[in-house]
């Protein structure tokens, strides 16, 4: 269902810990600021070593923010790890009862993946509490305002410098992604959904060039690259290696594999670990066009009803 003024937004922490609570409240009041109602459960801030508290909490806390009628929407804390731990955990006979709206990113494409695997559900992968709403941006807000007020043919006209050109062309597919360490880890596990005829979205934070290169292998390895219509890459601004501040290897790694597709791949679009990013409906049909720099929903993200 569409977002509206008053909607109730529930928080919840499925991977690490909220770490900074001044950026939370930033976030909550970014979100306020929308005319949305942040809503805190009970335990949001317990932690369990790295986590945001054991499985069985975190995993409980999702479980009842489905459960309760009042939640229209259900946002997170921040990322880090810990969504495939609870996977198992998860009430889904409620989840498919009671959809609501989704959004985060980085470690939460582990749930996006499982969503659209289990019931073609329709998630965003867009700013969390933490990391994007607390220094929400234009692009946040913009596409915040467009897809999940219901709009259709929502586009994105790209700037040249936030847009090179791997291999040019005109294609449509859902849009299927996330963090590539994430999308890799879901591979031949029980929740991991065939990629095929999708537009693929990928990004990636504080990984060396040898780390991003096993990773890519992987996926074309899996048939994934060899499967997808086209190919979005956004953030890897962070996985230099060390002393390379030009980034030499990043790009001999992404042009390796990149460089000569006979399909559409563009990099440098504004989405990943970055503060002003765009937000990006996982499985909605879509259209990446190199020559207008766009793309284009071709459906609606959320029910208007």
């Amino acid at each position: 269902m569409k977002l509206f003024p008053g909607a109730r937004i529930g928080i919840s922490a499925l991977s690490g810990y909220v770490d900074n609570k001044d950026w939370f409240e930033e976030g909550l009041d970014n979100l306020r600021n929308l005319g949305l109602e942040p809503v805190i459960p009970k335990g949001l801030f317990r932690t369990k070593r790295y986590l945001g508290g054991g499985d069985l909490h975190r995993s409980s806390m999702l479980n009842a923010l489905y459960a309760d009628d009042d939640i229209d929407a259900i946002f997170f804390a921040r990322g880090g790890t810990g969504v495939t731990r609870i996977l198992d955990l998860l009430d889904w006979d409620t989840i498919r009862a009671n959809p609501r709206v989704v959004m985060g990113y980085s470690d939460i494409t582990a749930l996006h993946l499982a969503f659209w695997h289990k019931f073609r559900m329709v998630s965003f992968s867009g700013p969390m509490v933490c990391r994007g709403w607390d220094t929400a941006g234009t692009s946040a807000i913009e596409s915040f305002t467009e897809i999940l007020s219901g709009g259709l043919g929502c586009e994105w006209k790209f700037k040249k410098s936030e847009f090179r050109v791997y291999s040019g062309g005109v294609a449509e597919g859902r849009l299927i992604g996330g963090n590539l360490t994430v999308l890799c880890g879901m591979l031949g596990t029980r929740y991991m959904p065939p990629i095929k005829d999708a537009i693929l979205f990928i990004e990636e934070i504080m990984e060396e060039p040898e780390s991003v290169d096993r990773l890519l292998s992987q996926l074309k390895l899996s048939g994934i690259l060899d499967n997808v219509n086209a190919i979005l890459l956004g953030d890897f601004s962070t996985c230099n290696s060390k002393g390379d501040k030009t980034g030499t290897d990043l790009r001999f790694a992404l042009n390796s594999y990149f460089g000569n597709m006979n399909i559409p791949v563009v990099g440098g679009l504004p989405f990943g670990h970055i503060d002003d990013m765009i937000i990006i409906p996982f499985g909605v049909k879509a259209r990446i066009d190199t020559g207008r720099r766009t793309l284009t929903l071709l459906e609606r993200a959320v029910k208007l009803r």
